[in-house]
């Protein structure tokens, strides 16, 4: 079973939604592609491993997923998945920890590194006696709520700003372009994107802009919509195909075959 709540208004702008999720793991390998979402995420039942180079690692229970432009394999040893998890903003991994966010980049990180090991085991053990999604989904916003370290600040405005610009553009404008509508420099905007959202520009707006064909192609969607941004950003097919490559280490039919499992759900929010 899938269940997916939408945060109270205090937790808007840090996260986007939340997935409740118990599911049977159909897939040994399960693909991540590179793309920009970020998410807190903890496994109640099961153990999960990441997978780099045939080299295997086992994941902490509760982690912090950040930002990755490459993408990662990973594997459950259970056949059955019980996790909750919260799908941030762009900016909420910064806005929880007040960290500088590239240092999560391309990285599953451990949250014990963050928060105290006393209060992560609370809310580990509050979960796994939740009986209902609502009852989880309740705790983990609580945890949330009392952990956000940065509400607002000049930076921020900045950048959610040059965010809400570039989703109306539907990610297809240049970043000169970009940076011209913010009136702020651009390497003082180029530091604010590290900082704040762990990328630079031109890497968060080509993983948004592939994220949306992804999740088209992933679907089956052809309509007009999802054709046009192929067409508008791809010279030719061989274009494509090396985006896919860079991004999902697979052509763009191979990747319309995988099975995603968690992350199909995500694709479908």
């Amino acid at each position: 079973m899938t269940h997916k709540f939408l945060p109270h208004s205090e937790l808007q702008s840090v996260v986007n939604f939340y997935l409740d999720l118990d599911i049977p793991c159909t897939s040994d390998m399960i693909l991540n592609p590179a793309w920009s979402r970020v998410a807190f995420i903890v496994l109640i039942d099961g153990e999960m491993e990441t997978i780099e180079d045939n080299k295997s690692s086992q994941a902490p229970k509760i982690t912090l997923k950040g930002p990755f432009t490459t993408p990662y394999f990973y594997r459950y040893k259970q056949k059955n998945i019980k996790m909750i998890g919260a799908d941030l903003s762009p900016t909420g991994i910064y806005r929880l920890t007040g960290l500088d966010v590239e240092q999560f980049k391309n990285k599953i990180y451990d949250a014990s590194l963050i928060w105290p090991d006393k209060l992560l085991s609370d809310l580990a053990k509050s979960l796994n006696n939740a009986v209902t999604p609502e009852e989880r989904v309740e705790i983990l916003e609580g945890f949330l709520r009392d952990s956000v370290a940065i509400t607002e600040s000049k930076e921020l405005s900045v950048i959610e700003k040059c965010l809400e610009v570039a989703r109306s553009k539907k990610y297809q404008l240049p970043v000169e372009q970009l940076f011209a509508e913010m009136n702020v420099s651009s390497k003082t905007l180029q530091r604010y994107f590290k900082r704040i959202v762990g990328y630079t520009a031109k890497e968060y707006l080509s993983l948004s802009y592939f994220e949306q064909i992804m999740n088209g192609i992933h679907e089956g969607k052809k309509t007009p919509e999802v054709r046009e941004l192929i067409d508008e950003k791809f010279h030719d097919y061989s274009h494509l195909n090396k985006w896919f490559k860079k991004y999902g280490h697979l052509a763009p039919e191979e990747f319309a075959k995988t099975n995603l499992d968690i992350i199909k759900v995500l694709l479908n929010t």
